[in-house]
């Protein structure tokens, strides 16, 4: 454990919020980030559920024993003796094909996690986010048109010039 983690207080009635990545891992295989994250939620403050969030993706992820495991469906029951990592997903720009807004309720009484989807107007939402200045010009297109539209520019040589016109996050 990094020892800046081993100074830090927890108190274990707390549900400590952390900042997610969306690195992925081979199947079977948790990645360097994730068995850090592990490491510090198993630390001795006797925190078993770490909250986090910045992937846009709802999840609940479960350790007990050697490897993490996703848990699925919208009612979960917290085992005594596992430690949980929890993502309430999202409310907006989500990374799934639900583009409703995600959240959890944790029932401490009933040691349960419930989740839950709200339907919204995104296209309001992106509206204002374009407005604002706070999209590329081809985020709304799917991935892969963009990519399809990325290998064109290729081939007719006007790649280098739309990329430094327009963010390079635009065309991925």
């Amino acid at each position: 454990m990094p020892a800046f983690l081993a100074r830090l207080s927890c108190r274990p009635a707390t549900l400590p919020p952390i900042r997610g990545s969306s690195e992925r891992s081979s199947p079977g295989k948790a990645s360097q980030r994730t068995l850090t994250g592990w490491r510090i939620c198993c630390c001795a403050s006797g925190i078993r559920i770490c909250a986090f969030g910045h992937t846009h993706r709802l999840g609940v992820f479960e350790w007990q024993g050697s490897m993490p495991r996703e848990l699925p469906g919208d009612e979960i029951n917290l085992k005594e003796g596992a430690y949980y990592l929890v993502n309430p997903g999202s409310v907006g720009e989500s990374r799934t094909s639900d583009s409703r807004a995600t959240y959890l309720v944790l029932d401490t009484a009933r040691q349960a996690i419930e989740v839950k989807r709200v339907s919204y107007d995104w296209s309001v939402s992106l509206a204002k986010k374009r407005q604002a200045g706070l999209l590329p010009p081809l985020a709304a297109l799917p991935k892969p048109l963009r990519v399809a539209l990325r290998r064109c520019l290729v081939v007719f040589g006007l790649y280098d010039a739309i990329r430094r016109k327009w963010p390079v996050r635009s065309l991925k």
